[in-house]
């Protein structure tokens, strides 16, 4: 949730009065339109919630039972009143970084692509940012061809939540934004971009 109180604090000191304290805010991986999963998972048999909830602990280390989880549902009280257009401080400059995962399965004959995010945050909801512009930058990783494969692909990927923040992409992103004067990173960025790594921009 580091991303949600940043943005808390920001929309916060902006209706505290004067100046802002922020220029720039990266926020990566934040589930700004909310944890669609979590939802989803609220509506799961019993024993489906326990799985899951021991697999989410695994995975992501998340406690989908935990407070804030409920605050990351798309439907919280929380999120609906940090979402309003009219708190958001628009003199902030916002970069949004989103992981954004196909995975790809075939069983038998049968192939299918399901976008995934970052396993846990949809890109749509980390690139959801109501009442600023934000420049967002795509983490993109196409993961798996069968199951076995896939689940072996989904454990070992750069662009999945808890391995998002130690991207070279998204850490080349993130210095670029915060020192845009700085030659280098702008550079590296530039060429990265460029390079078909599977980092995408757009203003």
């Amino acid at each position: 949730m580091g991303g949600l109180t940043c943005r808390w604090a920001i929309n916060a000191l902006r209706a505290a009065g004067g100046g802002p304290l922020v220029n720039s805010a990266v926020l990566i991986a934040t589930p700004n339109g909310g944890v669609d999963v979590l939802l989803w998972l609220s509506q799961l048999s019993q024993q489906f919630q326990t799985t899951l909830q021991d697999l989410a602990r695994e995975l992501v280390n998340l406690d989908v039972e935990s407070a804030g989880a409920r605050q990351m549902l798309p439907d919280s009280e929380f999120l609906q009143q940090l979402n309003r257009p009219d708190l958001a401080d628009e003199r902030v400059r916002y970069v949004l970084i989103a992981g954004a995962a196909q995975l790809s399965l075939q069983i038998g004959p049968l192939s299918r692509t399901f976008g995934v995010g970052d396993g846990l945050i949809s890109a749509n909801s980390a690139t959801y940012l109501p009442g600023v512009p934000a420049k967002v930058y795509t983490v993109s990783e196409r993961l798996g061809d069968t199951v076995e494969t896939a689940w072996q692909a989904v454990r070992q990927s750069r662009v999945f939540h808890p391995r998002l923040m130690f991207n070279d992409d998204v850490a080349v992103a993130t210095v670029a934004e915060l020192l845009p004067g700085a030659s280098g990173p702008r550079a590296e960025l530039d060429s990265r971009l460029g390079g078909g790594v599977g980092l995408a921009a757009r203003p």
